[in-house]
């Protein structure tokens, strides 16, 4: 049976009181030269390379989509989310407390991780097929870090490629102190980039996208915002598709890309690895940066 949906944890994320970044529409965006003093990572490492861009944020869509297709998870979003009546501003509270925690300052990183402690500790419930869930479970915990950072590498590969093989990996090592913000034991993370993409592989190949995982794929791809049209969303639709494998995409309900649309988000993919890397970082900027630890 459906546990009732709970919006307390959404309301006090939004709340002024709260030291996760959101909200204020084109206000608080903006450039940002370098990390926090006494941040995770610093304006050298390769997160700051990756993540600071805005690029980053093309892949929102289909980490979300990864998360909730794990069963657990999928519950504890359609249950206890806002996704339904604010997709889109649910999304960037996650991407900012994500950025405050890499790039804020240690007494910014330690108030947004107690906030999302505090916020999801009364996240719990049990799933249509009957099994329990909680969401500071180490294993949930860890499969949301991993989607993060799984599409982060992915989009960076399609659509910019500015980054080599042995940066990449270094990333990946960087990440799992990330992960460690989160209590996840150490034992749990795979030790480099090849562990971690074996976990990835076995993982998605045993997710179950259910109904509560269509519902959210269906507020997040198409969005039923105020001044807007179905089309608008349709290039994230196609650049979602083309980062998820095949079978969650049928399972999700998307369309395979058209060959026309096929070649031309192939013309993109060159287009944007040839132009991005060429641009200055003022321009790269990920515009959540100010808001998230500015």
């Amino acid at each position: 049976m459906k546990q009732p949906v709970n919006r307390t944890a959404e309301v006090s994320a939004s709340s002024e009181a709260s030291p996760i970044p959101s909200g204020g529409g084109l206000r608080g965006l903006g450039y940002v030269r370098r990390p926090a003093p006494g941040a995770l990572f610093d304006e050298h490492s390769m997160s700051w390379k990756l993540v600071s861009r805005w690029s980053v944020l093309a892949g929102g869509a289909a980490a979300v989509l990864l998360q909730v297709a794990h069963p657990s998870v999928g519950a504890g979003v359609n249950q206890h989310s806002s996704y339904a009546t604010d997709p889109l501003g649910r999304l960037e509270r996650t991407l900012t407390s994500m950025l405050a925690i890499s790039f804020g300052s240690p007494e910014q990183r330690e108030a947004v991780l107690a906030e999302l402690r505090r916020l999801h500790r009364p996240v719990t419930g049990t799933r249509d097929d009957g099994e329990s869930y909680r969401a500071l479970d180490p294993e949930l915990q860890m499969w949301v870090w991993a989607t993060l950072i799984h599409v982060g590498l992915a989009v960076e590969r399609r659509y910019e490629h500015r980054l080599t093989e042995a940066e990449r990996r270094t990333y990946y090592l960087e990440s799992r102190t990330l992960a460690a913000q989160f209590r996840i034991p150490d034992h749990m993370i795979p030790a480099d980039l090849d562990a971690f993409e074996d976990y990835m592989a076995d993982t998605i190949s045993s997710l179950e996208v259910t109904d509560d995982a269509r519902q959210i794929c269906r507020e997040i791809i198409r969005p039923e915002l105020p001044w807007t049209t179905p089309k608008m969303f349709a290039p994230l639709e196609w650049l979602t598709v083309e980062l998820l494998d095949d079978r969650l995409r049928e399972d999700y309900g998307l369309s395979p890309l058209s060959p026309a649309r096929s070649a031309l988000m192939r013309q993109m993919k060159g287009t944007t690895r040839w132009l991005l890397p060429k641009l200055p970082d003022r321009v790269m900027a990920n515009p959540l940066n100010k808001r998230a630890f500015g």
